[in-house]
């Protein structure tokens, strides 16, 4: 079954007001927007704002400057692993920091942390798989 979240991009600047957020979001939103963060938008029925979602943070915006982007299956927080691909990558395992739209090449870069380090060089969906949480009972 297909994630029903779809991904995007909030195309908003400054000088075109702030009427594209919620009232209470207004704040937040100023310190997330605008950049190159691929946002998850979540699926609720609100009459005039959509939910988009980033790791742990929440913005109501108007769907007008949102732009979807087809997602690839992971999103912020999710733990991976980094695949070697034949020794282009070195292997590791860490959580997914950020996600960032790249506007020339239109793919999403992935930006892990490891260890609680931030790990500067980007991957593409092909460099990563998902690792499977095991928990004791």
């Amino acid at each position: 079954m297909k994630d029903p979240h779809e991904y995007g991009i909030y195309k908003w600047w400054p000088e075109e007001g702030e009427e594209a957020f919620h009232p209470d979001d207004v704040q937040q939103a100023r310190r997330l927007v605008p950049s190159d963060r691929v946002w998850r938008r979540e699926r609720r029925e609100e009459e005039e704002y959509v939910v988009l979602c980033y790791g742990e943070q929440r913005l109501r915006v108007k769907p007008m400057l949102y732009e979807p982007i087809d997602g690839e299956g992971f999103d912020v927080g999710d733990w991976v692993e980094v695949k070697s691909r034949v020794g282009q990558n070195k292997p590791r395992t860490g959580v997914i920091l950020e996600m960032r739209w790249d506007h020339h090449d239109k793919t999403i870069h992935y930006y892990i942390q490891q260890a609680g380090n931030k790990i500067p060089r980007p991957y593409l969906a092909e460099d990563l798989r998902h690792v499977e949480e095991t928990r004791s009972p």
